[in-house]
C-alpha cells in the first residue's frame, strides 16, 4: 500500500491542477507533502518506511 501511495502521489503532479478531488483525497495529499518531487532515480526506502508507519498508525 505504501508503494502505491508513493506512486500515486508522484503521478498526481502530472494531473490538471484544476482537477477537483474529494475532501479525503485532499487530506491524504496534505499528509504526503513530506515526499519531495522526485525528478531522478532516488532511494525510495525512507519514504516507503514512513508511509508504512503512517498506515500502521492509521494516520492515512
Amino acid at each position: 500500500m505504501a508503494i502505491e501511495l508513493l506512486v500515486i502521489y508522484q503521478a498526481n503532479r502530472f494531473n490538471d491542477p484544476n482537477l477537483k478531488r474529494s475532501e479525503i483525497t485532499n487530506k491524504i495529499y496534505q499528509k504526503l507533502k513530506f515526499i519531495p518531487e522526485l525528478k531522478e532515480d532516488y532511494k525510495f526506502h525512507p519514504y516507503i518506511e514512513r508511509l508504512n508507519e503512517m498506515l500502521k498508525e492509521k494516520l492515512i
